[in-house]
């Protein structure tokens, strides 16, 4: 992908330049920790942007473009296991699924470009995407 023709749909001051090179617009089946309870933008800000995510873990660590991301998954066995760490916190969190829709932003899969077995999906969102809307909550089991 060519981030110098895609650099003007991130927000000002975005990163561009530090986004990986295996990461593109794609659809993809995955599962989102809401933890406002709700299927809702105020569920689906980038780490940077969300202040239910920021911990001294990813405050004090060294530059990473996944903290850019909005995090998913692509199964659901690790989600409802992320859900449990989240609801310590945020007794309210839920689960929702839906698509990693290419008119919100580009995907990659975590462990193309860090190794882990995680099906955890980094998806970097465009100026004004609403990628709530393409997810709905997925009932308890």
């Amino acid at each position: 992908m060519n981030f110098d023709n895609i650099a003007s749909k991130f927000p000002k001051g975005f990163p561009v330049e530090k986004l990986p090179s295996g990461a593109k617009e794609e659809s993809i089946e995955v599962y989102r920790i809401c933890r406002t309870g709700h299927v809702e933008a105020a569920s689906f800000l980038p780490t940077y942007l969300d202040e239910l995510a920021h911990t001294k873990e990813n405050e004090d660590a060294p530059f990473d473009i996944g903290n850019y991301s909005l995090s998913t998954y692509s199964k659901e066995y690790d989600a409802r296991k992320k859900l449990k760490f989240f609801r310590g916190k945020q007794p309210c969190a839920i689960v929702a699924k839906g698509t990693t829709d290419p008119s919100c932003g580009i995907v990659q899969r975590t462990k193309e470009r860090t190794g882990t077995k995680s099906s955890h999906i980094d998806w970097w969102l465009y100026e004004g995407a609403l990628p709530h809307t393409y997810f709905k909550e997925e009932p308890l089991l």
